[in-house]
């Protein structure tokens, strides 16, 4: 029989391993064997069995194995600061812990809930990494430093109990881990800030972590959970809130830009020139309306239409009517504004207040003066705006054609104006050979077109 070098207890001389406490016996012995024994009066190397140091003549005192291990008679883990260095490696080694003078180095067992105990002085560089079993790690007093990415990218790891005496912690040491809970013997920030995320050790300032923390039983209690969760809420509403300025920012440039662009081009609106603005159906689609400056006034302009774009009565009775009241009045200011411009042109658009004055060879009372956004031309504008009859002749389109609007050959027709004719019931127009008609036809004409006219803003 012979005796166990950790717990004393007697086992058979061939055991490899303890039958009490289960220490590897025979590895012991092997490098107890394999170790040289020096003097302890001068430190000289002894030969093999000698009874005296060669050097100084003292006497040899031998290392047995009764004063190896000084444990209590059952060993578990708890006891390992009881252990000699070797022993206590070599336990921690059948737990699956890799551990070097002192220092842990790796780890390969299977446990999800380990301990590492104080005879431990210091957990080296990446230790743990991507370790995918452990989830809930305890370090007893004692251990000094946690190395660099010590336990990084654990993807299990959701709490770890660090202890006061451990003073080294690196910022990548837990990275991409599922820490949710920090147990700490005494309360350190920088611990706490090693625990966090890349992205919530930046935006610390977004919470208190005071507001995470709790004591119990003397220790303190950190919930990473909460911490990761409230700044990533912060982190996101900030995004959110500067995402939604920069498209407020580039829609107020955007617009910036479309009215430079829109300055720009009103900006050669001189009588005469030709422009765009609105839709409307030209026949078989949609097509841009063209307007004809008739003046500029400063930042307003006076414009109608290039063309006779539509076919419709003056009036849809035959009365005696003005513009005041005509039907043609109202489809120009609702269905006709409404349809053909967006809301943007709309703006532009401006109230004009209409003078109506009686038909100029006839004293036909024209009715009360009105304001329109879209109207028609009078008598006295056409003779200001057109410098002779050739002026004033003007094509249909083919959607105007087709709906029954009069034209010649080469597609010139006839268009209203607002001025009364020589009777209450008519309306005066344009000839498709050009010149006004101051007596006019019945309100209810179907072969006339129509050439709206407003005023815009250019600023």
């Amino acid at each position: 029989m012979k005796t166990c070098p950790n717990c004393k207890a007697s086992v058979i001389d061939t055991a490899k391993f303890c039958n009490k406490c289960r220490f590897n016996i025979k590895k012991y012995e092997e490098e107890q064997a394999s170790s040289p024994e020096y003097c302890t009066e001068c430190g000289a190397e002894i030969q093999p069995d000698s009874a005296f140091c060669t050097e100084c003549g003292a006497d040899v005192v031998k290392n047995d194995q009764e004063s190896v291990g000084n444990t209590s008679s059952s060993f578990n883990l708890d006891s390992l600061s009881g252990l000699s260095g070797l022993a206590n490696e070599q336990m921690y080694e059948q737990n699956g812990f890799v551990v070097e003078n002192g220092v842990l180095t790796g780890y390969n067992g299977k446990k999800r809930t380990i301990t590492i105990y104080g005879s431990i002085e210091e957990i080296y560089d990446g230790a743990f990494e991507n370790n995918q079993i452990i989830t809930c790690v305890e370090i007893e007093e004692g251990i000094k430093s946690i190395g660099r990415k010590a336990f990084a990218s654990c993807s299990s790891l959701v709490e770890i109990n660090i202890p006061a005496s451990c003073r080294i912690i690196y910022d990548n040491t837990f990275k991409n881990t599922a820490l949710r809970t920090l147990i700490l013997t005494e309360y350190k920030e920088s611990v706490v800030l090693a625990c966090l995320s890349e992205t919530s050790k930046t935006n610390i300032s977004k919470m208190k972590i005071s507001d995470a923390v709790t004591k119990k039983d003397g220790r303190v209690c950190v919930n990473i959970e909460l911490i990761e969760k409230t700044i990533a809420k912060a982190v996101k509403e900030e995004e959110e809130r500067k995402a939604e300025e920069k498209r407020r920012e580039e829609m107020r440039r955007e617009a910036e830009r479309k009215k430079r662009e829109e300055e720009a081009v009103y900006n050669k609106f001189n009588p005469g020139t030709i422009h765009k603005m609105g839709v409307y159906n030209h026949g078989m689609q949609i097509e841009d309306i063209e307007w004809r400056v008739l003046e500029r006034d400063g930042n307003r302009a006076l414009l109608i239409s290039n063309h006779i774009i539509d076919r419709q009565k003056f009036n849809e009775s035959s009365e005696n009517t003005s513009w005041e009241k005509c039907s043609l009045r109202k489809w120009l200011n609702n269905d006709f504004y409404n349809t053909a411009f967006s809301s943007s042109e709309k703006s532009r658009i401006l109230t004009t207040s209409l003078k109506n004055v009686p038909n100029p060879r006839h004293g036909t009372s024209s009715g009360n003066d009105t304001n329109d956004k879209i109207f028609l031309l009078s008598i006295d504008e056409v003779k200001k705006y057109f410098p002779s009859d050739a002026y004033t002749r003007c094509q249909v389109t083919l959607f105007a054609k087709n709906k029954g609007a009069y034209c010649d050959g080469a597609y010139f027709g006839n268009w209203w104006l607002r001025t009364s004719g020589q009777f209450a019931q008519n309306a005066t127009y344009i000839f498709d050979i050009g010149g006004v008609s101051a007596m006019g036809y019945d309100v209810t004409g179907t072969i006339f077109g129509v050439r709206p006219a407003m005023w815009i803003s250019l600023a």
